[in-house]
């Protein structure tokens, strides 16, 4: 019996410690069955609800899930759905160096010497009034434990294990001492230390997480339009998840920022997510600004911050010295905070190249592996733009086009103008250039604005000058000049009438070419009979009658009503010739221009006429002849 209870015993003992140990046990460790499955429509994500044993977590910006799901069952989905991967929920830790020794420091009135702050020229953007107010910031980590020199908005716990956002490693909270510790004249005080803090917890005490907590809180930060997101963590496996909803997150508009990684030793080592193009890869440099020898390296280093013995707060309200490229990345998130201050409308890929080219460039001219393109520098920021130019006039203007020039300003640094016409980008004209430009293939009678921005060398933008104008009308004249020359009316009559002997010769060629001989099958022999020859003969001087008494009509409609022949010449003598016509009507009087036009343009329209009649008269009888004599000659072959 004693011994029946005490293997009763024994065994409740097992069972409760192995309940026990699952229910303390963090869920990254129990995720060898779980997976990250990605789909491309609504048809693909019902199968997959249907078909897993269990659905995890939904993403809400980007199509994926976590799930628990058989072998068979996968294989199934991927035969007869559109599933666009699937993938382990892999591990993920902190990037700090893990031989850091905790050197806690109470709180006290004291504020504690900090070389990082100075060296990165925090203080400068703060006598600006630059402190990151309104900024909202994740910090995605072990999450925030409550101190009294942080201020923290809100937050998330995406473990499974706990549902508060309080920090039981100390990691986060220290990274979020160094974005944004308050400035209260006591401990320390962070990069922005008025900015939005929201704590984000996606690992757990040991600084351990997997990839869909991760996802998870990043899904959080894009729904609650996050400004910029600090990521002091990381993993050496590429993820197909994760790398969606982080150009998921950068689309939207969040700045990234994200530790390289502490795997110095090995060469390309920048860890993920760092490594994708969205985020910000930060390396870490020590007092003397060199590079740390635990830094990861490669071409994805963007900038470097410090890292090395970095004081910043800590769990129970005291304050602790890590070193770490995770201590690197908060002093970037901190900067980016400022800056986004200072222009609230500017996008996260150009704030992203403003605080890379202002930059203090280490090691290798220009960027590099080690430090990027150098360390973050406040003092060292232009981000001042430009004068306005000045002097701005039209000179020029016409139906299609609009000539401007202008003053540049005096700025040393001045790199080029940017020209906008109706909100379109133009042109930009170089500092060299002449300070005049011509905009082409504009709408005649159209009201066009023209803004004129000075640019630097740094890339700040004037807000611009602006001036209003108008094309000119077009006319109709103009149209009429651009497509044909003017003539004189004078030398149109004159064209069309040709001389008279010319016009005869015209039309017999003309005869002569459209006629083709009829020719019968049986007949050899083309020549044409008497009868039409004669016929033919006698169509001709009718036609030579014609025209003699064309020219005679002409002749006398074109002499000059007031002035006598000068030599006792008839006026039908003197209009034989075409160019005499031509200087008998430029000699007559100008007011009989008109009525001599008229008259001569009548009389042309009736011979016009007579002629058109007397053509089609001949081709009848000439086409009735030849048909007769065909008809005579079958009349004569039946004989």
């Amino acid at each position: 019996m004693k011994t029946t209870v005490y293997k009763f015993s024994l065994f409740s003992f097992i069972i409760i410690c192995t309940l026990f140990y699952n229910s303390s046990v963090p869920s990254h460790a129990a995720n060898s069955d779980q997976l990250l499955v990605g789909y491309e429509n609504n048809k693909s994500k019902e199968a997959i609800i249907e078909e897993s044993s269990q659905v995890v977590h939904q993403f809400q910006n980007i199509p994926a899930m976590l799930v628990l799901i058989q072998p068979d069952k996968l294989e199934y989905l991927h035969e007869n759905y559109e599933i666009s991967y699937t993938e382990n929920n892999l591990d993920l830790e902190l990037t700090y160096d893990k031989s850091n020794k905790l050197e806690d420091h109470p709180i006290n009135d004291t504020v504690i010497e900090q070389w990082n702050i100075e060296a990165i020229g925090a203080p400068s953007a703060w006598q600006e009034s630059l402190t990151g107010e309104n900024i909202k910031i994740a910090i995605i980590d072990t999450g925030i434990s409550d101190h009294a020199d942080l201020a923290i908005s809100d937050g998330i716990s995406t473990v499974d294990y706990t549902t508060s956002w309080k920090d039981d490693n100390g990691h986060g909270t220290h990274v979020a001492g160094i974005i944004g510790a308050k400035q209260n004249k006591i401990g320390i005080v962070g990069v922005a230390p008025t900015a939005d803090l929201f704590a984000v917890k996606a690992l757990d005490n040991n600084g351990e997480g997997n990839l869909a907590d991760l996802v998870e809180a990043i899904d959080w930060a894009i729904q609650q339009d996050m400004d910029i997101i600090n990521l002091s963590l990381g993993t050496s496996h590429d993820s197909q998840t994760l790398k969606e909803i982080i150009k998921k997150a950068y689309s939207s508009g969040i700045l990234i920022v994200g530790a390289s990684g502490n795997n110095g030793s090995e060469s390309s080592s920048v860890s993920y997510p760092a490594k994708y193009p969205e985020v910000i890869a930060v390396s870490a440099i020590n007092k003397d600004l060199l590079i740390e020898s635990f830094a990861s390296t490669g071409t994805e280093v963007e900038l470097s911050a410090p890292g090395t013995e970095i004081t910043s707060t800590h769990l129970n309200n005291l304050y602790a010295k890590f070193t770490g490229t995770s201590q690197a990345s908060p002093h970037v998130t901190g900067m980016l905070a400022l800056l986004k201050q200072k222009h609230p409308n500017l996008s996260n890929r150009r704030l992203r190249e403003i605080i890379a080219d202002n930059s203090l460039d280490l090691g290798e001219l220009g960027r590099d592996s080690f430090y990027g393109h150098g360390m973050i520098n406040y003092s060292q920021s232009d981000i001042k733009p430009p004068a306005e130019v000045s002097g701005v006039k039209v000179t020029n203007y016409t139906s299609n086009s609009i000539t401007i020039s202008w003053d540049n300003p005096d700025d040393k640094d001045l790199a080029k103008v940017n020209l906008i016409i109706n909100e379109n980008a133009q042109t930009s004209v170089s500092r060299v250039d002449k300070s005049t430009f011509t905009f082409f293939d504009l709408a005649p009678d159209s009201l066009y604005e023209i803004i004129i921005k000075s640019v630097d060398s740094s890339g700040n933008e004037s807000e611009g000058f602006k001036i209003s104008t108008r094309t000119k009308e077009e006319k109709v004249e103009d149209n009429i000049r651009n497509n044909q020359k003017e003539v004189n009316p004078k030398e149109v009559i004159l064209k069309e009438e040709k001389p008279l002997e010319k016009k005869r010769e015209e039309s017999e060629e003309s005869e002569q070419s459209n006629k083709k001989p009829i020719k019968n099958s049986q007949e050899k022999d083309t020549k044409k009979t008497p009868a039409k020859e004669i016929v033919k003969d006698n169509v001709r001087e009718s036609k030579k009658k014609e025209e003699n008494l064309k020219e005679v009509s002409i002749q006398d409609s074109s002499s000059p009503a007031k002035s006598p022949p000068s030599n006792g010449r008839k006026v039908s003598e003197e209009m034989n010739t075409p160019v005499k016509q031509k200087q008998a009507l430029q000699a007559a009087p100008k007011e009989n221009d008109a009525s001599t036009i008229r008259e001569i343009k009548d009389k042309s329209k009736k011979d016009n006429d007579i002629t058109t009649n007397f053509k089609e008269i001949v081709a009848f009888l000439t086409i009735f002849l030849e048909l007769f004599e065909r008809f005579i000659g079958k009349l004569l072959s039946f004989s």
